[in-house]
Parts: structure tokens; sequence; C-alpha cells
């Protein structure tokens, strides 16, 4: 089963070379070469974390053991990162990322997760067809409040799910290491973090 459309470095000369041609234009509005980075960026954040889903047993995948603050699986950090994806890549009315699907197969099955993962890059490169597209987000700004519905941007969104799924790959990168696995040095890395000693 392909997942890989294009490899890491390959997608970081992409990003790197359509970022150059923004720089270059000056664009402070939209443009469509800045929604292709962003809906290129959330496509490697997934090829990322396939390459861990592919090294890894499916006892390791659904090993709830290794969590012991949250409790929670390999597994279900996987089916939350898609969860998110899912509602960007397919923007209906409303854009509700508290719509989670907790006991879904991609929580215990990894080659689900893998198959979902292929699903949802093929949806994503579609979002760079909307345009300037402004959207409307659901999202609870606090516990014990109503959900807001809110204004945004395709771009901001794919930008919010970038840093979303690098969030939780670095809370997956923890539990591999409790299970002993050695992952890479980037994992779960932020951007505009320099280097991974950084604090």
């Amino acid at each position: 089963m392909p997942i890989n459309h294009m490899s890491h470095t390959e997608s970081t000369d992409t990003i790197k070379m359509l970022g150059t041609s923004v720089h270059a234009s000056h664009a402070s509005t939209y443009s469509p070469v800045s929604l292709a980075i962003l809906v290129e960026a959330v496509h490697t954040q997934l090829n990322v974390l396939a390459q861990q889903l592919l090294v890894i047993s499916d006892s390791t995948y659904t090993d709830f053991t290794l969590d012991q603050c949250f409790g929670s699986s390999i597994g279900s950090h996987v089916r939350h990162i898609l969860d998110h994806v899912c509602n960007l890549a397919h923007p209906g009315a409303v854009i509700d990322y508290e719509a989670r699907y907790r006991g879904d197969a991609i929580e215990t099955a990894r080659e689900r997760a893998l198959q979902r993962i292929a699903e949802l890059q093929t949806s994503m490169r579609t979002l760079s067809n909307h345009g300037e597209a402004s959207v409307r987000i659901s999202a609870i700004p606090a516990p014990g409040l109503a959900p807001l519905t809110l204004t945004s941007t395709l771009e901001r969104e794919c930008l919010y799910v970038i840093d979303h799924t690098v969030h939780h790959l670095a809370m997956i990168r923890t539990l591999l290491a409790r299970a002993g696995h050695v992952c890479p040095s980037t994992l779960g890395l932020a951007a505009g973090t320099p280097t991974p000693c950084a604090r």
C-alpha cells in the first residue's frame, strides 16, 4: 500500500521552493501557493506518522500501559490526530474539532490507520483547489463553556492541524521511547525549534 507519494526530502524541498516563491512575491494576502505549501506540510507530517507506524508492532500500537499519565495508547493519539486532519480535509458547513471518534478501528488496527493516512493524504490534496475560502469552525474555548462558532481560513486551519499533529507526535515519541524504540531526533519537534536539545 503506497503511503509516500513524495519522500520526506522531496516534500521538504517542495515546501522550501514554494516558500521562496511566496517570499519573492512579497505575498501578504491569500495566495494559492501559500495554501499549497501548507497542504504539503500536512502531507509531510502524515508521512512522518506513517513511517513510525510501519516500524512498530501491533501490540506496541495498542499498549495503554506505556502512558502512565493519561492511559492513552499510541493508537489513541493516532486516531485523535487523524480526526483533526479529517475535519480539515472534509470541511462541511462547520469544521468541528470536537467531533472525535473514540473507539474507532483506527485506535486498535495499525493497518487501518495506515490506510486512513493514505486516504487523508489524497483528500488533503483537493484543499488546494478551494481557493480563497473562509471557513467556519466550532470549538469549546474552556471547560463548562458552550461551543463558539468562528470564522477562519483554510490556511490558518492548516497551520493549526500541523501544530496539533506535531504536538501529538511528540507524545507518541515518549511512548515509543518507553517501548524501547529509538526515534528520529526530529520527531515531534516544532518547525520553529532550531535543534532537538533547545529548551
